[in-house]
């Protein structure tokens, strides 16, 4: 089996682990595959913005990687995490550009971006006139700005998060 998705590494090219990576190389672990910040395996994600979960570098880089060999899947439904994945083998294939990943998160919906800001990717202020351009006047893109990249902490005085707009327009109950 065969898996396509996103890796995040620390500006030096570090995992959470501490392993080193470079583009075009392909990687083998041995051992019992598990989650978890210091599980064995390699984690990787079908949804970039998802990947940065694993990764606190304000000046993180992303990978295009292909997973292989044996594979685990896990999913975390406080979150949302949909999609993750602890590996046996895994190719980095590309380092992505900046460029390439904001175009990569300007093709998703108001949700992906939201998850994408709260990474903490450092974005430019250039770049977040390219996502509220692309966005219009979306109300949560524009508290999701104001609180994670400008710092401001009344952003969401209303007191109406993103996952609490997901889950009641989905019809969920929330215990938040």
């Amino acid at each position: 089996m065969e898996i396509n998705g996103y890796k995040a590494l620390n500006s030096d090219m570090t995992d959470n682990c501490g392993r080193k990576f470079e583009e075009g190389k392909t990687y083998h672990v041995d051992g019992e595959l598990s989650f978890a910040a210091t599980g064995n395996g390699f984690q990787m994600c079908k949804r970039m913005e998802d990947s940065f979960r694993y990764i606190k570098d304000e000046n993180s880089l992303v990978a295009s990687v292909t997973g292989f060999g044996e594979i685990a899947e896990s999913f975390d439904d406080h979150y949302e995490y949909y999609d993750l994945y602890v590996v046996r083998d895994i190719k980095i294939n590309h380092l992505l550009s900046r460029e390439e990943v904001i175009n990569n998160i300007l093709q998703g919906d108001e949700y992906d971006v939201c998850r994408f800001i709260i990474t903490g990717f450092k974005l430019t202020d250039e770049e977040v006139e390219l996502i509220r351009t692309k966005f219009g006047s979306s109300d949560m893109i524009d508290k999701y700005i104001d609180y994670y990249v400008y710092g401001n902490k009344h952003a969401f005085d209303d007191g109406i998060s993103l996952m609490k707009k997901r889950n009641v327009n989905n019809g969920r109950q929330i215990n938040n």
